[in-house]
């Protein structure tokens, strides 16, 4: 697939609403359901694009509080053995 038409349907799929959610997702709920899975998953990012979000996971993480950043560092690690 051409990388336009790679990032077209990447678009298509990342834009999950034409209307904004609330700002609260619970809205006068007094459960949350759980939302989900939709937009583009990592096996249908380009390499270029799985190293940017990368770099960006590793920047938030720099700046974490270190139990924080411990914390979800093991989480990235799982998910990413998951794909």
């Amino acid at each position: 697939m051409a990388q336009g038409a790679t990032l077209l349907v990447q678009l298509m799929k990342a834009l999950l609403d034409k209307q904004a959610q609330n700002d609260i997702l619970t809205s006068n709920q007094r459960e949350v359901a759980m939302l989900e899975h939709l937009g583009v998953s990592w096996p249908e990012l380009t390499a270029d694009q799985q190293g940017v979000l990368i770099s960006l996971i590793e920047e938030l993480a720099r700046v974490m509080p270190a139990e924080l950043q411990l914390r979800e560092s093991k989480r990235f690690v799982a998910l990413a053995s998951i794909t």
